[in-house]
């Protein structure tokens, strides 16, 4: 009986032989743990134990070990409602049983000969071990397997049973469970024989999905959790509510494709995890505080909903999907829905779906992503990189607002604002063919369809207004007639004219479905057979061959309005674009014929395609009545398809105006052809109207152009002579075709050669090119053009040949001329009064004492010398070259960007939180050694020289960064705050920082990863290429990667101090415990040898040693989950072996 309350063997109440002889129990003798007692032992580590009598552990609560050089059962034991835990077991386990809620802990190597039934108790093996006789649990028991074992039995459990596989095993018997639990903590060299039924499997290790469905015969669900991984690569896994159902619960699932035979959906729980090239064509949901991170792009072809349940202020971003990498593409045919409760806002808290490195975010073509009825503040979108639609995008809760939001948004797909809601559009850019669609309801003071822009808007394609039909505008005059066929229930014109009569067919859910040779016919409806406008919106089944949308002689010749194989075609006299029409998608055709010109023009979904004078009459309505057949032929040109409207207007729409007016007859807006429709920044598009009507803005292409496009203007010009520059632009005098816009076809050579641009882009919808550059040397350039292969969207050449251009770039300099100190932005301070350009070198010659303060405003200049000190204390510097200021820099509250900072002077920052540096190189020393000094990094930092963090500073990197060259970041090793307080940080959740080679770290108390005192962002990542040291006695470096994770490529030093790792993935690398202490948690394998004297090394977490571990007059400790498949010496020192 014992009363310790911890647990340490040296200090328990033990039976042991004191000499190193061998303890043995005999066969009439009982050995147990009184009731109420602790921690007792029976038996010596540096002795043999044997057992021929019986052992029993029956204190609740309380251990029992037996322990020794070897353990031999010989008789009996027994864990009744206590533990026994036996070590260092050889031989034969034999008559080992464990009941009363007991727990019956087993390491060694060992054969489980005579098997075990447990119900309700917990049954423990490790070491190595072969199972030979059957393992049974039902009651609610946990069964835990693991070292390096075989089985050739039946391992059983049921009943709400745990059972928990881990180490190197193989299978040669049966495993099954029923209603139970199954912890897959390893892959098993040989799977065999495993049925898991009704049941919950844990992955937390790597399985294929043809594994898990081999492993499962029915209504099992599958967590996918931390470490583990489901390669579903080249396979199609399959949920059913009486099959498999999927969690991804902090794991990765991996290629493939996700399907239900039912409507068993893909679950993310609030663990996070990740999507790698996964198509989704079951229904899914991403949980409240699931962050889905996504890889290789992710295909939806079903309805994958976001939840944000909670309204907490304090959950910073804690729903969404995180796209990386190259490829971030939101695809597939689906709806991706968003629903958040959240009542304020703020886009870094809101519900989103967001590329987070520096690749652009593409909307599939066919998918749709929509904020849900009722949800409030939702984002699609990162405001640091591009978001590109091609999809469809729908803000549909009223009175909310879906944001979009990127360093760019471009619509190449359709935007849609339902009645009262608001979709909002950071930097809006539109392209063909993009559409616009808002919803109008109420009248003109209340409700309203809102597109609003922060920012510049420039729109091509369409913009579409639906009005509903309670929408009422009071003021105007009355529309000439219009028949309106919606196909409510019956035939008849919603505004009272004739109904039309059908040739068959029937009206079903607000359309009319027809067959081949079946089709529509009016009589009375069109006023002027001369002058009108028909707008037809259907749907065919098939494009192929001729099929007539209509008839103007009563169907008594093949005059008239076909498509033939998609393409709108008026026979004889006109054809549309080849594919406009498609088979099994909504179309809208318009034709119209104005009876003063005669002339005819017909368009698809707005976009013009063609005109002719119809001087033959042929689009005039011939017969009594001024009868019109809809989809019906008088022989073989008819198709199958469905009509969900026809509009029929008294007069022409204009093409250069409105495709469709307003009730009222007031128009909202026009624009001219091509032009566009520019927003001011700020300006709101706010659209409203009555209803019965639809509004259509459409850019339409120009007819019969042959006109070759012109160079407008070239920047800098041909034989210009000026300073240097970092951009090239090339201004056409109309839109060309961008397929031809390449940099191929720019050629520029300067005084070096041929000289590439850093960024080619299009801008200004196709009408001029820039050719982004760092800086242009001084010298002569020549830029060629391929006329022609330059074309506009007609196709006309730009020319027969090359085009060039010559200029020439000299170096220019802007002087300092004030004797001392002063402001960079005062014209006095400069020679001319001309404050330093674009290009320019930039000279100060004044005293070493003297400051130039750099106080607000954007520059840009080429380089910086000077003698006296820089002080940024706002705006932004951006020099392309070198900034040498022998005086110093100081940064308190502005941005140093591009610059290769050289020289003598040292840098120092303030504790100002809108210091940056952004892209920059330092071959200077840079100090934040006072109380809380400030910085922040974009774009990666060069360091060649020293920086120094004080305490409670703070260096953040903001998204995947590295720091690189061939310095060191030197952590004060004087103070004693917590190491967390003051280190190297990532700003951002789920993001890298690469500490590369040639980079030392070291010092004092710091972090490096995430702040706990500063509350800096989680799940974060860090790669160490270079050196991390802990080289200062009585202080730590914490690596704190906080849910994410520490590789290590490069050494990881504690020498002197102590070097607390957490989340250590993979190989450990290079480990040097020199002096000090060193201490490792994570999933990791020791794969290089580890030496040391007189120091501490503590291993803890999940860990196989595949290397020597040699140490000598040191302290280690192994804890955790771990296996040694190498080689742990010590010599003159001690060691402590705990857990697993």
């Amino acid at each position: 009986y014992s009363a310790l309350t911890y647990s340490q063997q040296e200090n328990d109440l033990r039976i042991r032989t004191a000499d190193g002889g061998t303890l043995t129990v005999g066969p009439d003798v009982t050995v147990r743990n009184a009731s109420g007692s602790t921690f007792t032992t029976l038996g010596n580590g540096n002795a043999d134990t044997i057992v021929l009598g019986t052992v029993q552990s029956d204190s609740s609560g309380g251990t029992l070990r037996v322990t020794g050089k070897t353990v031999s059962n010989q008789g009996s034991m027994r864990a009744d409602g206590g533990t026994l835990d036996l070590n260092n077991v050889t031989g034969d386990l034999g008559d080992a049983k464990v009941s009363g809620g007991g727990t019956l802990d087993v390491a060694g190597t060992f054969t489980n000969n005579l098997g075990q039934t447990i119900d309700g108790s917990n049954l423990t093996f490790r070491g190595t071990w072969s199972g030979a006789a059957p393992i049974t649990a039902t009651g609610v028991s946990t069964v835990d397997l693991g070292g390096t074992w075989t089985n050739t039995s039946a391992i059983a459990v049921d009943s709400g049973s745990l059972l928990r596989l881990s180490g190197s095993w193989s299978n040669g018997g049966t495993i099954s469970a029923n209603a139970s639990t199954v912890d897959l903590l390893s892959h098993g060299e040989t799977l065999g024989s495993i049925s898991i039924v009704d049941s919950r499997i844990n992955l937390q290790s790597g399985y294929t999905t043809s594994e898990l469905e081999s492993i499962s015969s029915g209504d099992t669900s599958a967590y996918v959790q931390p470490g583990g991984t489901l390669d579903n690569a080249g396979d199609d896994f399959v949920l059913a509510a009486d099959g498999y159902k999927l969690y991804l619960d902090g794991g990765k699932i991996s290629g493939g494709t996700i399907s239900s035979s039912d409507d068993t959906k893909l679950i993310a729980t609030s663990n996070d995890g990740t999507l790698d090239g996964v198509t989704l064509n079951a229904d899914g949901l991403v949980q409240q505080s699931a962050i889905v991170s996504v890889t290789g792009g992710l295909n939806v072809n079903g309805l994958l909903r976001l939840e944000r349940t909670t309204n907490n202020a304090s959950d910073f971003y804690d729903t969404g999907l995180d796209f990386y990498g190259e490829g971030a593409e939101l695809g597939g045919s689906g709806v991706v829905e968003l629903y958040s409760v959240l009542t304020y806002s703020q886009q870094e808290n809101d519900l989103r779906i967001r590329s987070v490195d520096q690749y652009p975010l593409t909307i599939g073509e066919n998918v749709t992503v929509q904020n849900a009825p009722g949800s409030t503040y939702t984002t699609l979108g990162y405001s640091q990189t591009p978001l590109s639609i091609r999809g469809t995008i729908v803000a549909q809760s009223t009175g909310q607002t879906l944001r979009l939001t990127g360093s760019e948004v471009i619509n190449a797909g359709t935007l849609i604002s339902r009645p009262g809601a608001t979709l909002s559009a950071r930097v809006l850019s539109q392209t063909a063919p993009g559409t616009t669609e808002v919803g109008i309801n109420g009248d003109r003071s209340s409700e309203f369809g809102r597109i609003s822009v922060d920012g510049v808007a420039e729109l091509d394609g369409a913009i579409r207004v639906d009005m509903s039909a309670d929408a009422d505008l009071t003021d105007g005059t009355e529309p000439p007639a219009v028949s309106d066929y919606q196909f409510d229930g019956d035939l008849s014109d919603s505004l009272g004219g004739p109904s039309l009569v059908s040739n068959g067919g029937t009206v079903q859910s607000g359309q009319y479905v027809f067959s081949a040779n079946q089709g529509l016919k009016v009589e009375n409806a069109i006023a002027n057979p001369s002058e009108y406008s028909i707008e037809l919106t259907f749907t065919w089944n098939s494009t192929s061959n001729w099929k007539r949308l209509i008839s103007f002689a009563n169907l008594a010749d093949d005059t008239g309005l076909y498509s033939i194989n998609g393409q709108l075609y008026f026979w004889p006299n006109a054809a549309g674009a080849a594919g406009a029409i498609q088979a099994g998608q909504e179309v809208t055709v318009l034709l119209t014929r104005d009876e003063s010109t005669r002339e005819v023009v017909g368009y698809v979904n707005g976009i013009w395609q063609f005109s002719f004078i119809d001087s033959s009459n042929r689009a005039v309505f011939s017969a009594a009545n001024n009868v019109a057949w809809f989809f019906q032929d008088n022989g073989s040109e008819e198709g199958s398809g469905s009509v969900n409207r026809i509009r029929i207007f008294d007069r022409v729409i204009k093409s250069q105006s409105i495709m469709g007016f307003f009730s009222s007859g007031s128009v909202v807006g026009a624009y001219a052809d091509e032009s566009g429709l520019n927003l001011g920044s700020g300006l709101q598009l706010q659209l409203q109207s009555a209803g019965g009507g639809e509004l259509e803005f459409a850019a339409v292409a120009p007819t019969n152009d042959t006109t070759a496009p012109q160079i407008q203007e070239i920047v800098p010009p041909d034989g210009g002579v000026g300073p240097r520059v970092q951009d090239l632009e090339v201004r056409f005098d109309e839109r060309m075709d961008v397929t031809t816009l390449t940099p191929g076809n720019f050629a520029i050579n300067g005084p070096t050669g041929a000289v590439s641009p850093e960024v080619f882009r299009v801008t200004d919808l196709g009408s001029a090119v820039t050719l982004d550059f760092r800086s242009l040397e001084p010298g002569s350039y020549t830029l060629t053009l391929a006329a022609d292969q330059l074309t506009d969207r007609s196709g006309n050449a730009l020319g027969a040949g090359d085009i060039t251009s010559t200029f020439t770039i000299e170096a220019q300099t802007a002087t300092w001329i004030a004797a001392g100190s002063g402001n960079w932005d005062d014209a006095a301070n400069w020679q001319d009064g001309r404050v330093p350009q674009p290009g320019d070198d930039v000279v100060i010659n004044v005293p070493a004492n003297a400051t130039i303060t750099h106080r607000s405003g954007s520059t840009q200049i080429n380089s910086l010398t000077t003698a006296g000190r820089l002080n940024l204390t706002g705006g932004r510097l951006d020099v392309i070259d070198t900034l040498q200021a022998d005086g110093g820099i100081t940064i308190d509250g502005g941005t140093l960007a591009g610059a290769t900072v050289i020289g003598t002077g040292e840098i120092s920052v303030s504790s100002n939180t809108s210091n940056r540096l952004d892209g920059v190189t330092l071959e200077t020393n840079i100090a934040l050694t006072d109380y809380r000094d400030f910085l922040r990094i974009d774009n990666g930092l060069e360091l060649n020289a020293t920086m120094t963090v004080g305490r409670q500073a703070r260096v953040y990197f903001r998204g995947s960064q590295s720091l690189s060259g061939t310095g060191e970041v030197l952590v004060s090793q004087s103070h004693t705050d917590a190491s967390y307080a003051q280190g190297l940080f990532l700003e951002q959740s789920f993001t890298t920082l690469v500490i590369e080679d040639g980079i030392t770290v070291r010092g004092g108390n710091g972090a490096i990863g995430r702040s706990g005192y500063w509350g800096s962002a989680n799940n974060v990542s860090v790669i160490n290429r270079g050196i991390i040291a802990a080289d200062t006695s009585g202080r730590t470096i914490e690596i704190r990667p906080d849910g994410g994770s520490f590789t290590n490529e490069g050494v990881i030093r504690a020498d002197g101090g102590t070097l607390d790792v957490d989340g250590l993935a993979g190989n450990g690398g290079t480990l040097e415990p020199i002096s000090g202490t060193l201490d490792l948690s994570g999933n990791y394998v020791l794969d290089q040898n580890v030496s040391g004297t007189g120091v501490t090394v503590n291993l803890r977490g999940t860990w196989d040693n595949q290397a020597t571990i040699d140490l000598t007059s040191s302290s280690l400790t192994v804890t955790g989950n771990w296996t040694n498949n190498g080689t742990i010496t010590t010599t003159g020192g001690s060691v402590f072996l705990n857990d697993n």
